[in-house]
């Protein structure tokens, strides 16, 4: 899975959403935790988390948002 950095905060597409890591991932996770682990995005009790199947004790606050419509459309948080 792609991820990019903007202003600071990876950023990645799961599922038809964009979502920006709002925690920082622990630096003990290699550097490439997104190429070689698996992981998804769950919903538990405030908000949204990536949790990573290799590291379940971990789980990682992120916000999300969509695009709906044609190019130009507006930005929509979740």
């Amino acid at each position: 899975m792609p991820v990019i950095v903007v202003g600071g905060y990876p950023r990645f597409q799961y599922g038809g959403f964009w979502f920006a890591l709002v925690d920082p991932w622990p630096e003990y996770w290699a550097n490439d935790w997104y190429d070689r682990d698996e992981f998804y995005v769950d919903y538990i009790g405030d908000g949204y988390y990536l949790c990573d199947r290799r590291h379940s004790d971990v789980r990682l606050r992120s916000t999300s948002w969509w695009i709906s419509g044609s190019p130009g459309a507006r930005l929509r948080h979740s």
